[in-house]
């Protein structure tokens, strides 16, 4: 049971009442795993209040993305699998005391020129970008090209403000 039956949605799968899988733990092992704990946590705060950006208060979405998250995916999703894990959560500033959020991430911490090439040559296209959450954090990532598709006219024009405008 969740702690806060206020939400809408479903943070219990952010909760640290529910340990990682033991399956998912032994095959990302416990340094990986103690990252996504990190990053859970960092998603929790932003969906559940108090550590949210400011533009996340102006019209409430349902499936809009912890920043932490998305930034957390699309850098696991782009980098090779040997990449050292506590540089990367340094890279990404989740271990700082600030809100991810409030920090643009620093990919010379990795330390590693080819894995930062891979991020830079990168290509990313979110056909649902909806607030733009996926994209916010790959264009600060620095992916050289990001692509953002919605439909529905509220989300565009929020997509758009995030995307374009400071």
């Amino acid at each position: 049971m969740c702690r806060d039956e206020r939400l809408i949605e479903s943070p219990c799968i952010f909760s640290e009442q529910i340990p990682l899988p033991q399956k998912l733990s032994k095959k990302i092992g416990s340094r990986t795993a103690s990252i996504v704990r990190i990053v859970n946590e960092h998603s929790l705060s932003e969906k559940t209040g108090g550590g949210r950006p400011a533009y996340w208060e102006m019209v409430f979405w349902w499936t809009r993305k912890p920043l932490a998250g998305a930034r957390f995916v699309i850098a696991a999703s782009l980098l090779p699998q040997n990449v050292d894990v506590k540089k990367l959560a340094k890279a990404l500033r989740l271990l700082d005391e600030k809100l991810p959020h409030n920090l643009n991430p620093d990919l010379r911490l990795l330390e590693d020129e080819e894995a930062i090439d891979r991020i830079k040559k990168a290509k990313l296209l979110d056909p649902f970008a909806g607030f733009g959450s996926i994209p916010l954090e790959a264009i600060r990532l620095g992916v050289r090209e990001v692509v953002a598709v919605e439909l529905l006219p509220t989300a565009y024009v929020f997509l758009k403000a995030v995307l374009e405008y400071p």
